[in-house]
């Protein structure tokens, strides 16, 4: 996630290359909710998981709104 924040702040980066770090994000999220939901003894903590399903329906919920509003959605693309 170090990499997104970064490459954000860089100005003269290629697009090409900016797209492919930011979309890997999505994977990245994925697996650390993986990780965390099948390892350590935590993930039988009710508290865990809740906050876990709540944070998983929130990344969920922006990909579908990212999916279903396309670039309208953001004022660059005006």
């Amino acid at each position: 996630m170090i990499a997104v924040q970064v490459t954000s702040l860089l100005k003269k980066l290629p697009k090409r290359l900016w797209r492919a770090v930011h979309m890997s994000s999505y994977g990245i999220v994925w697996l650390a909710v993986v990780h965390a939901g099948t390892a350590g003894t935590d993930a039988t903590n009710r508290v865990y998981q809740f906050v876990g399903f709540v944070l998983t329906s929130a990344a969920i919920s922006a990909v579908v709104l990212r999916l279903v509003l396309g670039r309208r959605g953001s004022p660059a693309s005006s």
